[in-house]
């Protein structure tokens, strides 16, 4: 069973030229409670996976399956769907993922950093490329799982909460 140690962050201003890969994923919930079950499509990849509860670390089970699976179970997912664009840059030995939402969650930005160790999450700070950033890791409103089922108007007030950080208008 594998386990995924990561810090999430918003992050407003940065160039996806210096990204290495860019690619759409769409990717939906069979459930979401404590427990989460997502099913992922990302190039031409299909992708079952489970998650655990938790912050900073959980467990965390890939597995990928074939393109009429994932076209079945799709249909179990209703409403709850994201999608959004990855962009993949190498910093420092490390590979940051950074998510752009669209649908209800356009011009939502969230850097996304993996880690082996939990004080190699704790000793790295988010590279100046990234002109604004707010560490929101341990902020359940931020997980996929969740920004699944926010409205427009609802991710408006979440985010009026870091403008003092990301500046007048958070997201754009």
């Amino acid at each position: 069973m594998g386990i995924e140690i990561e810090r999430k962050f918003l992050i407003k201003g940065y160039s996806v030229s210096e990204a290495v890969s860019v690619e759409q994923i769409t990717q939906g919930y069979l459930f979401a409670g404590k427990r989460e079950l997502r099913l992922r499509r990302q190039g031409g990849l299909y992708i079952m996976t489970y998650k655990s509860s938790g912050n900073l670390r959980r467990r965390e089970i890939e597995v990928s399956i074939p393109g009429i699976a994932f076209d079945i179970l799709w249909t179990f997912v209703g409403r709850k769907e994201i999608s959004k664009i990855r962009s993949v840059f190498r910093l420092d030995g490390h590979v940051l993922e950074v998510d752009q939402y669209f649908g209800s969650l356009t011009g939502l930005t969230v850097l996304e950093v993996e880690f082996f160790t939990e004080q190699e999450a704790e000793a790295f700070t988010v590279p100046a490329m990234f002109r604004a950033s707010v560490e929101v890791t341990s902020d359940a409103r931020f997980k996929n799982k969740n920004l699944v089922k926010l409205s427009r108007g609802q991710l408006f007030r979440v985010m009026e909460e870091f403008k003092g950080v990301l500046g007048k208008n958070p997201i754009y």
